[in-house]
This record gives C-alpha cells, structure tokens and sequence, in this order.
C-alpha cells in the first residue's frame, strides 16, 4: 500500500508520517545464498566459479511507526466559529531480524565456511587449497585485498630532522586544507639551513637562515621575505609575530639573526612580492 497519494491525501486531510528505528544489528552465521526458493551454504571456490560474492548477511531489528496527522474542526463556543485542530494517531510496530544488507566475509575468519573444516575435509572436497592462508575477500568471482595506506594529517605541523647530504638540518611542513573544501592540500615547507662543515645546526650562533616553500613558486624563499610580502615590514614586528616572549628571548632573537641579515636588501612590501613573483610558475596565458 502506499504511502502517501495524492488523491486521498487531499480528500481525507490526512498526512502519513513514518519514522524507522534500527536496533540490534546481527550477521549470519555463514555465508549462504538463494538457490531454488531455499538457502544453501556458499564456499569460495563456488564464489570464484558462478562469479559470486563471498558475502553474508546483515540483519537489524526494525521499529517502525506510523503518525497519522489528520485533520478536523471544533466550534468555538465564544465566538461560534470552527477552528481547525489537528490529531496525531500514533501506530507501532517491530519487526526482528530485518535484512538490510550484505557484507563481504573475509577468507580464513571466524565466518568462513572453512573455519568449521579441517584441513582433510577442506583438501578432501576440493574447497581449498592447503596453501590458501586467506585474509582476502571474493568479490564477484575476483580475489580482493584490503591494501593499508598511510598519509599525512592535514593541517597539522610535522618537523623532520633531515641527515647530510642534504643541505637542510630540520623540515617543517603542513598540509592546508579547508574541512568543506574537496581541493588537495596544499603543502608549505620551512627548511633550517644545515652547517656546510658538519651538515647539521648546533647552536644559534651558526649561519641557519630559514626558507620557506610555497605552492606555485619554484625556488625556496627566505623566510623573512615571505613576511614582508605579508605586510610585516620591520624587523622587530617580524620578530614579534614568532617570538612570544621577543625581548627576553635572547637565543631565539640570536637564531634568527642570519635569516634576518640575509634578508636586509629587501625592506618594502612591493619588492618582497616582486621577489617572489620573479620565481613563480610560468602559466600559459589563453585568451
């Protein structure tokens, strides 16, 4: 019956409302399908030959209910005119063990026809091979493996120490993404120059300026550059920015000196994006 027309919708004044709830959710105990109106067990090798997934079931238990918004009208006894109300009928039901799905069964585990086998009766009826250690899923007659992958988090800072002979002793990185954006992430590097002699930073007092690597740009750029280009002109408003605590901080104002040094022939805002802009990424330009 359906559950909602048009017609006796607007005839009856009635409005069907159905709410489900799921419960208890369950699977089969083994992987089965439908032959011939009634179930039988399902093995892999019988998964491979018909082309068949190597599933079983997923059951939830089920409550429904159903509002019945109908309506109807009262006379006002002070003023004599009919007002419209509404009564709400209230109906429910459960129903236990609903299928709602299948899922794939891993080879090999506590669902698998094999598992109740021993090896004998596995090699005796041909439904496996004693080499097969499963851990993998049919899927349509295919052989499927869940391969793990491991990437980045985004928007986290990760720091590196990098060993000679690279020309950097420490990276910085993080990966910019917008929780509502699907574009990928955009990932901005801050490299510590690493001594030539030894190839590593030991103290403030060596030559370790900071660069920085941005998207669309190809070379490295000096990290304070970067803020001037940001509108963060002078050296002290620069210091502030990373510095929390800049005039008692005497190491951090001493480690950050070379990259301050380094960065002194660019001192206005319009030659720090002029800097940068000489070392974009040519684009094509399409009329």
């Amino acid at each position: 019956m359906p559950q909602y027309t048009i017609g006796k919708q607007f005839e009856t004044g009635k409005n069907l409302i159905w709410e489900f709830k799921f419960g208890q959710v369950s699977v089969s105990e083994h992987p089965r399908h439908l032959e011939d109106g009634k179930y039988d067990p399902l093995f892999p090798h019988e998964s491979r030959i018909r082309n068949l997934t190597y599933s079983t079931e997923l059951f939830a238990d089920l409550t429904v209910s159903k509002k019945e918004l109908e309506d109807f009208y009262v006379e006002n006894p002070t003023t004599g005119l009919r007002e419209r109300k509404v009564k709400t009928v209230l109906k429910e039901f459960q129903k236990k063990k609903v299928e709602i799905g299948k899922v794939p069964v891993m080879l090999r585990s506590r669902f698998c026809q094999l598992k109740k086998l021993n090896e004998l009766q596995r090699i005796k009826n041909g439904k496996d091979c004693s080499f097969d250690q499963g851990g993998y899923f049919i899927i349509n007659g295919s052989e499927k493996v869940i391969v793990a992958q491991e990437r980045m988090g985004n928007n986290q800072v990760n720091v590196f120490a990098k060993k000679p002979p690279s020309k950097y002793s420490w990276l910085a990185e993080i990966r910019s993404q917008a929780e509502s954006s699907n574009r990928p992430p955009q990932l901005f590097t801050m490299q510590m120059k690493s001594d030539a002699k030894n190839g590593r930073v030991s103290g403030p007092k060596e030559n370790a300026s900071i660069y920085c690597t941005i998207p669309l740009i190809r070379d490295s750029i000096p990290l304070v550059i970067l803020f001037r280009a940001l509108n963060c002109v002078a050296d002290k408003t620069i210091l502030n920015r990373i510095c929390f605590d800049c005039p008692d901080d005497a190491a951090m104002r001493e480690a950050l000196r070379a990259s301050l040094e380094e960065s002194k022939i660019i001192q206005t805002q319009e030659d720090a994006l002029d800097y940068i802009a000489k070392r974009g990424i040519a684009q094509s330009y399409v009329k």
